[in-house]
């Protein structure tokens, strides 16, 4: 009896001595609910081998596997993280680069007291590879590897001309614009391109105008955008892993494609199958007709009233667009050619507008194309201006609005102007003025009037007085120096056609401030015939 005794007791210990020893062989159980973990209950995160504690994770088990859960990193605010030598740089935001939010699926082998946890994982814009473990006392979850797929760019850059722009326009190359490249720091995957005219520096052309006491050594004009109608335009775009992307936008005024590719120093950004939306003028072809004897047909469009007269005599005055009418049909502009005789001959200017400009042509992209011949550099044959230096866009049927190309206008009508200076008049303040006038064209582009004739077929493009007065303004004080005039009188008597009117102009010319402050209506432009 007492040897079975003890034989029970043995039994009971080596039980309770298994079962002991069966409950420490137990794997640990992971969390069965949703868990947020932060640096307050236990969690640890290291990204690249440095501690961060702007982390959370949220921990979320599989419903039907308890060896699976997920897990979603985010970060508590926006500040941008240190620059860690061992890892890419995070922007504001970023678990890895480009991703505020990072998920991933994990698969828990359990052990007794935690359940461990690795793997490699990818986002569209880099690898990495990560390890951890959950267990009673939190979470630990370390990111390393981190691999760029690409070379994203996390900083706004400026592009221009000089420095990287390569802009195309419907296949044609496009000068004189600033783009400027922002990325999302949250997500790099968006950017945007805001894009505007780069401004102009006129220092160097009004250099020799301008005296040197009066003038800065930078000016710079604004300048219009891209697209026609628009100064400044900002395109959200989609970057993808090598840094390019595409789609498809519009403006105000017109649609249009795009695609393009950036770097580090370069921006290569073509816009394609632009459309405008008011296409009530795309492909139309306008020529210019010569006059016929009579004048009926003239290639002018010119109307100048004023309620001062021009006072060839004293007591007899005529209106100035007699006398304008009258210089513009006198042939004062010298040729290479010669008559019979061996005399020069000089043509006027309503022969040679329509010996120079051809015809223009509107495209449906907002471009304005003229054919013309290039008389002054001993051209005889037709030749097509290059697409984006002039574009336009419809404002109703009696306007356009015109958006011209800077450079071009006021390197060749300020660079060649006569070294001759005025003493009397202040060409700084007469600079001024004209900035004045030119800065909101330049952007805001040039009102245009357009007249329609359908028993002729005929449209008329010129400007109106509201344009053309406030520069006629700006002119005027030349008018009242002696100077300017004596020379003017002096170009006037050499010339064998003008010299004979040369002694009775200087009347004309001094009575020319009046007749500007009391004008009523001037338009200068141009009749053109429409292509059949």
């Amino acid at each position: 009896m007492k040897k079975q005794f003890f034989y029970l007791i043995a039994v009971l210990c080596s039980t309770c001595i298994f079962t002991a020893c069966s409950d420490d062989d137990d794997p640990y159980v992971p969390p069965t609910k949703v868990e947020m973990y932060t640096t307050s209950n236990g969690l640890k995160y290291t990204y690249g081998g440095t501690d961060r504690t702007d982390v959370t994770v949220l921990y979320t088990p599989d419903a039907t596997d308890p060896q699976k859960a997920t897990l979603t990193l985010s970060t508590i605010g926006s500040k941008r993280s240190e620059n860690i030598p061992s890892a890419p740089l995070l922007s504001p935001g970023n678990i890895v680069p480009g991703t505020n939010e990072l998920i991933i699926p994990v698969t828990l082998i359990q052990n007794a007291n935690e359940a461990l946890f690795n793997g490699n994982g990818e986002t569209p814009f880099c690898t990495y590879r990560y390890n951890g473990s959950v267990s009673d006392a939190g979470l630990t979850i370390a990111i390393d590897q981190v691999t760029m797929k690409g070379a994203p760019i996390i900083e706004a850059k400026t592009y221009t001309d000089k420095s990287g722009l390569q802009l195309m326009y419907n296949d044609a190359p496009m000068l004189g614009k600033v783009i400027t490249f922002t990325p999302n720091l949250e997500n790099l995957e968006e950017a945007t391109l805001t894009m505007q005219g780069a401004p102009l520096d006129i220092s160097a052309i009004i250099e020799g105008i301008v005296p040197a006491a009066d003038a800065s050594t930078e000016v710079g004009l604004p300048t219009t955008g891209v697209f026609p109608g628009n100064v400044t335009f900002t395109l959200p775009i989609k970057i993808s892993v090598d840094n390019s992307f595409s789609g498809k936008s519009e403006t105000e005024h017109c649609t249009f494609s795009y695609s393009g590719k950036i770097t580090e120093s370069t921006l290569k950004l073509a816009i394609s199958d632009v459309k405008l939306k008011n296409a009530a003028l795309a492909g139309l072809t306008l020529n210019v007709p010569y006059a016929n004897e009579d004048f009926t047909l003239d290639p002018l469009h010119f109307v100048w009233e004023s309620d001062t007269e021009v006072e060839l005599f004293p007591g007899y005055g005529i209106p100035i667009s007699s006398i304008v009418g009258i210089a513009l049909r006198v042939p004062t502009i010298p040729t290479d050619q010669v008559d019979e005789e061996g005399n020069p001959v000089s043509v006027s200017v309503t022969d040679m507008l329509p010996t120079a400009l051809k015809s223009i042509t509107f495209g449906i992209d907002g471009n304005i194309t003229a054919v013309y011949v290039d008389i002054e550099n001993g051209a005889t044959e037709p030749t097509t201006s290059p697409l984006n230096i002039a574009q336009y866009i419809v404002n109703d049927d009696n306007s356009i609005q015109v958006f011209l190309n800077p450079a071009a206008i006021i390197y060749h009508s300020m660079a060649n102007a006569p070294e001759n200076r005025s003493r009397a008049v202040d060409m700084g303040e007469m600079i001024a003025q004209l900035m004045g006038i030119a800065m909101p064209l330049l952007t805001d582009g040039v009102p245009v009037q357009v007249s329609q004739n359908a028993e002729d077929n005929s449209m008329d493009i010129y400007l109106g007085t509201e344009f053309l007065v406030p520069i006629l303004k700006c002119a005027s004080p030349l008018f009242e120096d002696e100077d300017f005039i004596n020379m003017l009188l002096e170009e006037m008597a050499k010339d064998p056609t003008f010299g004979s009117m040369a002694p009775m102009m200087g009347g004309a010319l001094r009575t020319m401030p009046q007749i500007i402050d009391n004008t009523t209506k001037i338009e200068l432009g141009i009749h053109f015939l429409k292509a059949e």
